[in-house]
């Protein structure tokens, strides 16, 4: 399943749809604790703390409505894949942080901390791929 493109038309089909399921308020309370906007989640915008917010608000759909990998990537117009090992990754870094994950679940209220750290390694794994990439580049530069 190919995901459609992200663009002012699809935004606006985006709010449409989520005001009609009622999940417009929950999604707009997530977005003001990382003081983003719907527009900033939905889009293609990045950042960390945007990164982090949209990790919140998948895991919200799927543990809160119980939403599928599938019927979220449609919602955001992307791959259900994405979306999956997102959550995966949210899963695993809530493992690791202490108090925060109950049995099998990630506890609602550490959801955003969870998010924000995936975000934060994200951002970091990515500074240290552009940095190798650099240094390679460099060198080759060079003639070595």
């Amino acid at each position: 399943m190919a995901s459609r493109r992200r663009d002012d038309e699809s935004y606006r089909r985006f709010l449409v749809y989520i005001g009609e399921c009622g999940l417009e308020p929950g999604l707009r309370s997530i977005c003001l604790k990382h003081a983003v906007t719907p527009r900033d989640i939905y889009l293609d915008a990045t950042g960390e703390t945007i990164h982090a917010a949209r990790l919140e608000v998948w895991w919200w759909l799927a543990q809160e409505h119980r939403k599928s990998s599938s019927e979220i990537g449609r919602m955001f117009d992307r791959e259900p894949s994405s979306i999956l090992y997102a959550l995966k990754k949210l899963s695993e870094e809530a493992r690791h942080l202490v108090g925060i994950y109950n049995g099998n679940e990630l506890m609602h209220e550490s959801a955003k901390a969870v998010a924000k750290n995936v975000a934060m390694a994200r951002r970091r794994t990515g500074e240290q791929s552009a940095e190798r990439f650099a240094a390679k580049r460099a060198a080759r530069l060079r003639g070595e």
